[in-house]
């Protein structure tokens, strides 16, 4: 059998040099073109940035983390962008009117998803329908604020939509950045990526990364750079070595790991607005009466913190950091470092020194080991108190489950960041006691009446006066321990230039372009 195996792959491979023989030769150049080549095709410009964490989901109605957020912003889009100025401007719609009940979008034509159809009002209203829960066979994109915030949507022009809400609300415009997708799409989105935005997703491995490829046809400024891949690492040092070796141009850092930075690297200074705390269970376990969470704000010095980790950041009490000044109410003050205030408050709920208050604090590693950081630092100031914590480093994807999946929410405390919104309604509406997403299953008659309040105003100062009030109870009921505004890095390689801080969590590839 060997030997006819050998035979016949003797014969094929004398076909094929018989055949190599047979080939035509090219045909000469034409006369006055000798010696001229056909120029080659410009090599493709591509950079590859890195992430902390896998996506929660490549469904665009679906995600809710922001490292996703960060990526699939570049891919999908809403009626409307936030601006570099925090400003939200038009998007797929290229104008609206809104008297705080009825919005009127007025679609904007041209647009072309990634798979080369058109984009309709049929897109738009398909894409709200499936977000408030007005298709039955699939409900996994449901969003609460649609699910009750929305009485109607229709199409009322080739290229214009209105939607009603069920009631005033006017913060309703800070929404509108949610993805839009193709017209029926939604059971094959996660397959068959097909957004609008700047970029193509061209593939992604869970864990691993993507590939964002440049869109050809993309509506507005086109895109720098041909291909952006993005890699998720886990380890910092792997990540840091990995910048060092030239394998990443751009990543996120801290100011730990700064000087670990190659100095060809330009580290440009950015805001994340988003305020950092640990989140506690208000309904459950130690944390259900208020004088533990009082206890913890006193045994906790955010001011040592701030200067050992992120010196300059500002210590925040609330929701809102200075880039919503108007808004925010500093009630840093109300809860002067104290362990002996710590343990008065301790022992009235039963705790000593012989019968510690005991709990668990969940943090998820990230690409700099940040929240490991921070949980040292912490638990190194609670312990001089009658605390006991435990720290429980968990990864991502069971953080997620544990605490925002989970309606049950079996957990003490946690760590982790909420990152700024254009508005500040859907910053406030996280405690909401009727919100799915309330982690911190905190209830307060007059906090929902003052948030139902500002959805039913225009008047600014009504806002906020409103705001301010709730910001109080958030302060009062020590919901939480604030700890500061996560400020950061970003490290790009002095080879590229041109990228946009934003207020939300976006890293804007599109602006990015190769300098040498």
């Amino acid at each position: 059998m060997k030997k006819k195996v050998i035979v016949v792959l003797c014969l094929v491979l004398a076909l094929s040099l018989a055949l190599a023989g047979c080939t035509p030769k090219p045909t000469p150049t034409p006369s006055g073109n000798e010696g001229q080549n056909t120029p080659e095709p410009a090599a493709k410009t591509e950079m590859t940035a890195a992430v902390t964490a896998d996506f929660d989901s490549i469904d665009p109605q679906i995600m809710l983390a922001s490292d996703t957020d960060r990526i699939m912003y570049n891919v999908y889009e809403g009626l409307a962008k936030c601006g570099a100025d925090g400003n939200i401007k038009p998007g797929l719609a290229e104008s609206w009117t809104f008297d705080g009940d009825t919005f009127v979008f007025k679609i904007r034509k041209g647009v072309k998803f990634h798979d080369g159809q058109d984009l309709t009002a049929d897109d738009v209203v398909y894409s709200y329908k499936r977000m408030s829960g007005m298709i039955a066979e699939d409900q996994s994109a449901v969003k609460q604020a649609f699910q009750e915030g929305i009485a109607s949507i229709e199409k009322t022009g080739d290229y214009e939509v209105t939607i009603k809400l069920a009631k005033t609300n006017t913060a309703f415009e800070a929404n509108l950045l949610v993805s839009i997708i193709k017209d029926g799409a939604g059971p094959t989105i996660i397959a068959q990526p097909n957004g609008t935005g700047p970029y193509k997703l061209a593939s992604y491995e869970p864990g691993v990364g993507c590939k964002l490829e440049k869109f050809e046809d993309y509506w507005g400024t086109k895109a720098n750079i041909d291909v952006i891949n993005v890699k998720m690492y886990s380890d910092t040092t792997a990540s840091l070595l990995a910048m060092q070796n030239g394998e990443i141009q751009m990543s996120a850092v801290t100011e730990a790991n700064l000087e670990m930075v190659p100095d060809t690297f330009n580290k440009l200074f950015i805001s994340n607005n988003t305020p950092i705390l640990v989140q506690v269970n208000c309904k459950e376990g130690v944390f259900s009466d208020v004088r533990v969470h009082q206890a913890l704000n006193y045994a906790t010095d955010q001011k040592s913190l701030i200067d050992a980790l992120c010196p300059g950041s500002e210590w925040v009490s609330g929701y809102l950091t200075k880039l919503q000044t108007f808004y925010q109410k500093d009630n840093t003050g109300m809860y002067p470092y104290s362990p002996d205030k710590a343990n008065e408050l301790l022992a009235q709920a039963g705790y000593t020194a012989d019968k510690k208050c005991k709990f668990d604090l969940m943090w998820f590693s990230n690409l700099s080991n940040y929240y490991e950081s921070v949980s040292l630092v912490l638990k190194s100031q609670w312990d001089k108190t009658n605390f006991d914590c435990t720290l429980v480093d968990t990864d991502w994807s069971t953080f997620l489950s544990t605490v925002y999946s989970n309606p049950e929410r079996k957990y003490d405390a946690a760590l982790f960041g909420y990152t700024g919104k254009l508005d500040p309604f859907n910053q406030f509406r996280r405690l909401l006691s009727t919100n799915n997403s309330n982690i911190m299953m905190f209830k307060s008659e007059e906090y929902d009446n003052l948030l139902n309040e500002v959805s039913n105003t225009t008047d600014a100062s009504v806002k906020q006066k409103a705001y301010h009030r709730m910001q109080d109870i958030i302060a009062e009921e020590a919901v939480g321990v604030w700890l500061h505004d996560n400020y950061g890095y970003i490290a790009l390689d002095k080879n590229y230039d041109g990228y946009t801080p934003y207020v939300i969590t976006f890293w804007d590839f599109s602006t990015i372009k190769k300098v040498n």
